[in-house]
């Protein structure tokens, strides 16, 4: 007997991942995008949606070359430096990684082009559009690493970045914008997200996935990959569930994440002032908006405090989390 076959409604996510993986694959690039300028507000309001329906959407072909060349000699210093740091001290603050996932943040103090990008067009209003006024939660690189075959703890595992009052809020708090420093594949890790699991969940939900506590592929069965070219940018809504993939290849799988905030949401650091003398005096104001300048700070001092007491600088390490 013929089985019926069963067509479902494609949502918006569903058709950008499949376009997506045609222009992916492509041999020589055919039928890949030019470089993108201005989003449209149409195209702008197709985006914002698919990041409310699927958890995810893909902003094709948006550094070119030079600045591509750029951001990754920054992020290789970045990720140099976070390996000194392992190295003396053990783990970087307010940082999880492993083995075969590296990563470092600020990465706004390592050179102009990353104060460049933080400024991009398309990242500023799309997350205009979704967040409204928003902040830097951080800026960080993030490196998959060659993993032997026979490793089993290859990648992040299955997990939530934000949990709790997060997870469905009818208003979005957190967006990640990963630029991908290199061509992100199955093969070399790219990211299995679990399209739509940034809604409420229902009574078949598995349980609570905590961080570094497995990677079984086969718990969700509607996973799917996120690919994309080096320029692209792969924007996350961070409630989604995600993995690192592993990397079966003999190169680094690099991203850049702008990891953006409703303003009303605290920033992980007080970037403003990481930043420094330096960079503050000739941040433009949208750079100093982004980092945090015009937002009021709460005191960090007290004039009636014991005479011998020494305050300290407070830093807010609300999550941990990378992907």
């Amino acid at each position: 007997m013929r089985q019926k076959l069963h067509i479902f409604p494609e949502t918006a996510g569903m058709r950008l991942a499949r376009l997506w993986r045609i222009f992916t694959y492509e041999p020589n690039g055919c039928g890949r995008p030019q470089m993108t300028s201005r989003l449209s507000k149409d195209e702008l309001t197709q985006q914002a949606y698919a990041l409310a329906v699927s958890g995810f959407t893909i902003l094709p072909s948006q550094a070119d070359t030079n600045l591509l060349k750029e951001l990754r000699s920054c992020a290789d210093e970045a990720l140099a430096r976070a390996a000194e740091v392992e190295h003396s001290s053990g783990k970087l603050n307010a940082t999880n990684g492993s083995a075969y996932y590296k990563a470092n943040r600020c990465l706004y103090c390592w050179g102009d082009a990353p104060l460049r990008w933080l400024e991009h067009e398309n990242t500023r209003a799309l997350a205009e559009l979704t967040l409204g006024e928003h902040l830097l939660w951080d800026m960080s690189v993030l490196s998959a690493l060659p993993t032997p075959s026979n490793e089993t703890r290859a990648t992040t595992s299955w997990h939530r970045d934000f949990n709790g009052v997060f997870h469905g809020a009818a208003i979005l708090s957190y967006l990640w914008f990963f630029l991908c420093l290199d061509d992100v594949t199955p093969e070399n890790g790219a990211t299995w997200i679990v399209p739509g699991s940034h809604h409420l969940g229902t009574a078949p939900e598995p349980e609570s996935c905590g961080v570094w506590k497995g990677d079984e592929l086969s718990n969700f069965p509607s996973r799917m990959q996120l690919c994309g070219r080096a320029g692209d940018i792969l924007v996350l809504n961070p409630v989604t569930i995600h993995t690192s993939g592993r990397n079966s290849t003999s190169k680094p799988r690099r991203l850049l994440n702008v990891g953006l905030c409703n303003a009303v949401v605290p920033p992980l650091l007080n970037h403003w002032a990481i930043a420094g003398a330096s960079i503050q005096q000739r941040a433009t104001p949208r750079l100093r908006s982004l980092l945090g300048g015009d937002r009021k700070q709460l005191p960090d001092t007290f004039n009636a405090l014991p005479r011998d007491h020494q305050t300290a600088p407070h830093i807010d390490s609300e999550s941990e989390v990378l992907r």
